[in-house]
């Protein structure tokens, strides 16, 4: 997931909107001052969305990982086969973030 670019989007568009509100209210100009605010809602939006994402890969991440973990224990606990089994399915949740 391309959380980071989302982030920087939305953050150069909240800036040039603001700028463009400036503008707009100093120059007396409602259209550049209305489409300044609109693009400082989209890159609220943007930026929301890029923490949004950022937060389900951790999500998706650490939930792999205590899967991962539990495998193990149940491998330490005399149930290597089950263990095993369990162990790579986290493995697989964990990285899932990582492909998108």
């Amino acid at each position: 997931m391309d959380y980071n670019k989302d982030k920087v989007e939305g953050a150069f568009d909240t800036a040039a909107g603001k700028v463009k509100q400036f503008a707009g209210n100093v120059s007396n100009n409602n259209e550049l001052k209305s489409e300044g605010a609109a693009q400082n809602v989209q890159g609220k939006g943007e930026s929301l969305l890029g923490n949004t994402k950022q937060a389900v890969a951790k999500g998706t991440h650490d939930a792999g990982d205590m899967i991962e973990k539990m495998g193990r224990n149940l491998s330490d606990k005399g149930y290597p086969t089950i263990g095993g089994i369990v162990e790579k399915i986290g493995d697989k949740i964990e990285h899932i973030a990582d492909k998108n």
